[in-house]
């Protein structure tokens, strides 16, 4: 994969306005991806009453106290978030409670 610069340099190659466009649109949309992956940060969901591990998740803004998170099994509610402040691969933790648990078939 070319370089930012590298994809921006050989804009001023292509003739036309409408290569130029697509040309630009490919560039800004790889680079979204890029961009938002690297905002993201790890959380760890653990419960607050057991301190079991519940989930681990990947988020640029985790949810807040208050709201809830749900996964295949149940569906929790948010008390408490601390964010990593020591590093950036240090994840952040979440606390939560279980509010209701999901049946299984069978």
């Amino acid at each position: 994969m070319k370089s930012f610069k590298k994809s921006l340099l050989d804009l001023f190659n292509l003739n036309s306005k409408e290569e130029i466009v697509n040309e630009l649109h490919d560039l800004i949309d790889g680079h979204k991806s890029s961009i938002a992956t690297r905002l993201e940060r790890e959380f760890i969901f653990t419960d607050y009453d057991t301190k079991e591990f519940v989930a681990t998740d990947c988020f640029i803004t985790p949810p807040m106290k208050g709201e809830y998170y749900v996964t295949n099994r149940a569906i929790y509610e948010v008390l408490q978030v601390t964010h990593a402040a020591s590093s950036l691969r240090t994840p952040g933790t979440i606390q939560v409670r279980k509010q209701r648990e999901f049946k299984t078939a069978g």
